[in-house]
């Protein structure tokens, strides 16, 4: 498992402070950790981006729902998200794409940014900026996500219309810098989870090869 560090110099490829806030505060409670504890995440340390946060745990059928989710994202999407499946938010020719790349996230225990465009029912187009991690319901066990989802569209998207979404690019979170996913993927084309997991794998090893740390 790679040591992605208190110290991370890649945050300035984030391009929204609210994910590099909630990113720190991440990597700051799983001290070394792969993944921290639902119990370890305090809401007043987060009193400034908690707006913007959610939680994912994996439904009985495999995919992420809503644990909970940030006023301000519900505001965005235009509706209440608890108990909503994840892959609900996505456009559907991104559904498959993005069903694996949580899966991903939790399987790698590897934080994953995703350049997000919006659109509405009120025909404006929207950039955003989605930050998934690995979360634990407790210890030993990969069971959710934590995360943001951070508005970088001027004006901002405070319209409460329903907002379909899709996924421009999505980059793995490294410790030396942050990681394509590789071009077939984010070309939606249908990939198994062994497929998926095996690429990431092949990416991730060659990081470990350049000085990261295996536990």
């Amino acid at each position: 498992m790679m040591d992605f560090g208190a110290s991370a110099p890649w945050l300035g490829s984030m391009r929204h402070k609210t994910t590099q806030t909630v990113f720190d505060y991440f990597n700051r409670i799983r001290g070394g950790k792969p993944a921290p504890l639902r119990a370890d995440i305090d809401p007043a340390e987060l009193k400034t981006v908690l707006p913007d946060v959610f939680i994912l745990e994996m439904g009985r059928n495999g995919s992420p729902v809503f644990r909970l989710a940030g006023t301000h994202i519900c505001t965005i999407l235009g509706r209440e998200l608890r108990g909503e499946n994840f892959a609900n938010l996505w456009h559907d020719t991104n559904r498959h794409k993005m069903k694996l790349a949580a899966e991903a996230v939790i399987a790698h225990q590897a934080p994953l940014t995703v350049d997000i465009r919006s659109a509405g029912d009120d025909e404006r187009d929207g950039e955003l900026e989605m930050l998934l991690m690995p979360l634990s319901s407790r210890p030993g066990l990969r069971d959710r996500l934590f995360g943001s989802l951070a508005d970088l569209s001027h004006p901002p998207l405070l319209s409460e219309k329903a907002r379909l979404l899709w996924a421009e690019r999505l980059t793995f979170v490294s410790a030396a810098e942050r990681l394509a996913v590789p071009a077939d993927i984010a070309r939606n084309e249908p990939l198994s989870v062994a497929t998926l997991r095996n690429r990431i794998d092949r990416v991730l090893h060659l990081r470990v090869l350049d000085g990261g740390r295996r536990d």
